[in-house]
């Protein structure tokens, strides 16, 4: 019998094979795709990261974003991986610090527009309607939330909030 984290692996395997024989036939670039997957991040593959590039790739495989964010995580060495975490921490670990401002107080808008541009300078163009696509997915997705409150109880709401209110400042 087949458990579902075999059965999981073994539709990851077909549909990267799948993947690798479609874009081999209109590219030689195959650190591209395997990128995609994760087969080349490093010390950053495990079964999470894995698993959240499958679901990017099922759920927004055929948008200009996630082409975008391919195009420029497939580049990164170690060393860059290590000053993009680096940076997310510094963003993050600030709005940790303002929990106590209210979320739009200018040191709080100035760290959702970091983060933005955080977000389109390492993986995407990220547009204010985005931004506030993903404020919703930091509080709906568990594992969002729960690795945005690792770094304080209660942030990822705080950000959500934060976003949300700087996106509906800029679009009364």
């Amino acid at each position: 019998m087949v458990c579902f984290s075999q059965y999981f692996f073994y539709n990851f395997l077909i549909s990267l094979f799948c993947d690798i024989i479609d874009y081999g036939t209109k590219s030689n670039n195959m650190r591209q795709i395997l990128c995609m997957y994760g087969a080349v991040v490093g010390d950053y593959m495990d079964k999470e990261n894995i698993q959240h590039k499958y679901e990017a790739k099922e759920n927004w495989g055929d948008t200009e974003e996630y082409k975008q964010s391919i195009d420029k995580t497939s580049q990164y060495t170690k060393e860059d991986w290590d000053a993009i975490y680096a940076d997310k921490d510094r963003i993050f670990n600030g709005f940790a610090q303002n929990m106590d401002k209210d979320v739009s107080s200018p040191d709080v808008v100035e760290l959702v527009i970091a983060w933005q541009e955080h977000i389109t300078k390492y993986y995407y163009e990220c547009s204010n309607e985005m931004l506030a696509g993903l404020a919703d997915m930091y509080i709906n997705d568990a594992r969002y939330k729960d690795s945005i409150d690792q770094y304080k109880k209660g942030l990822a709401e705080f950000i959500s909030d934060a976003i949300r209110t700087y996106y509906l400042d800029m679009h009364p």
